[in-house]
C-alpha cells in the first residue's frame, strides 16, 4: 500500500518534526483567543487535535476531515474525541459555532484557489465574529531549501506562482511529496475576502534549546503561522 502523506506525518516523532511547526503556538493561542469552542480543521490522525487539549488551556476540540480513513484513525488515537467527516467542504455545524479555528498542513494540499476560498469561506461562516484562526504551513517565502529533516531543493520549486506544484523529499522515508504553493499575500488576500483580519505572520526560528541540531532553520523558518481573527 502506497504511504500517503496524512499516514506519514501520523508516524512522525511529534518532538522533532513538529517541534518547530507548533513549538509558538500556544503562546499565540494565548495572546489570541478567547473561548474553548475548538475546531482542528483537517485534524488527520488527530495528533493536532490532541495537542490541542493537551496544552491545559481547557480547549474543547473538535475535528474533521475529508479523509474518512483519517478519522477513524483518529478516533482510534483519540477515544474519547469527537471527529467527524466533511462532506462537500462542509462544516457539520451552526453558524458562529467556534471561538477558535485551527488548520495545520492544509492549505498546501489544496490544488485551486477557488477551493482554498470555499474553505475559508466556510471556516469563516462557523467562526464567531471575534474568533480566531490559526493556520500552520510550509513557509512559501523558504521553498527550494536544504532542511534537517526535509528538502526543497528541486529546480522546480523555483519562481513560484500562487496555484503552482511543489516538491518536498522527506528524509526519513525517503519520499517525495508534491503539494501546492499559496504566495503570503494571496493567502492573506484570501482571508480577507472571506472577513478575517490578518492581526499577525510568525515565523518560527529554530533555538538551540528545541534539543533539536537544527541546519538552516535558525536562520530562516520552514514554517509560517498565520493568526486571523473574523471581522465581519
Amino acid at each position: 500500500m502506497a504511504l500517503t502523506y496524512e499516514s506519514y506525518f501520523a508516524k512522525l516523532n511529534f518532538d522533532q518534526y513538529y517541534a518547530l511547526q507548533v513549538r509558538d503556538v500556544p503562546g499565540l493561542i494565548k495572546k489570541y483567543v478567547s473561548g474553548t469552542k475548538t475546531l482542528d480543521f483537517g485534524c488527520a490522525g488527530g495528533r493536532s487535535s490532541i495537542f490541542l487539549k493537551s496544552l491545559g488551556m481547557g480547549l474543547n476540540v473538535d475535528g474533521v476531515d475529508i479523509n474518512e480513513n483519517m478519522i477513524e484513525s483518529a478516533r482510534r488515537n483519540d477515544p474519547t474525541g469527537h471527529y467527524e467527516v466533511t462532506k462537500n467542504g462542509e462544516i457539520p455545524v451552526k453558524d458562529y459555532h467556534y471561538d477558535f479555528v485551527f488548520v495545520k498542513h492544509v492549505f498546501l494540499r489544496i490544488e485551486t484557489e477557488n477551493e482554498l476560498q470555499n474553505i475559508l469561506n466556510e471556516i469563516s461562516r462557523v467562526l464567531r465574529v471575534g474568533g480566531t484562526l490559526i493556520v500552520v504551513d510550509n513557509n512559501p517565502d523558504t521553498y527550494n531549501t536544504e532542511w534537517t529533516f526535509t528538502s526543497t531543493r528541486f529546480r522546480e520549486n523555483e519562481n513560484l506562482r500562487s496555484g503552482q506544484r511543489v516538491k518536498e523529499y522527506m528524509k526519513a522515508s525517503d519520499l517525495v511529496f508534491h503539494d501546492t504553493f499559496w504566495s503570503s499575500e494571496d493567502t492573506q488576500k484570501m482571508m480577507r475576502n472571506a472577513g478575517f483580519k490578518v492581526v499577525q505572520v510568525h515565523r518560527p526560528l529554530g533555538k538551540d534549546d528545541d534539543g533539536v541540531a537544527w541546519r538552516m532553520e535558525k536562520e530562516k523558518s520552514p514554517f509560517i503561522n498565520y493568526v486571523a481573527q473574523r471581522i465581519f
